[in-house]
């Protein structure tokens, strides 16, 4: 499984789900779908954090 150190897609969940929480969906989906991005690229599909971000899409 790819090691997945970068912080930036961390914070950047964080801060969707925060947009998410105060009903600004809209910039929530669009932070959770440039951190799916990240993930996929840098930890690939399959690792838990992309799964754990695609989930939080889910719920927008």
């Amino acid at each position: 499984m790819a090691h997945c150190s970068d912080l930036t897609p961390t914070i950047q969940h964080n801060l969707a789900i925060l947009h998410q929480l105060q009903g600004h969906y809209t910039e929530a989906e669009t932070l959770f779908q440039e951190v799916l991005e990240i993930k996929r690229d840098k930890c690939g599909k399959d690792h838990p954090s992309f799964a754990h971000t695609l989930n939080a899409l889910r719920i927008i």
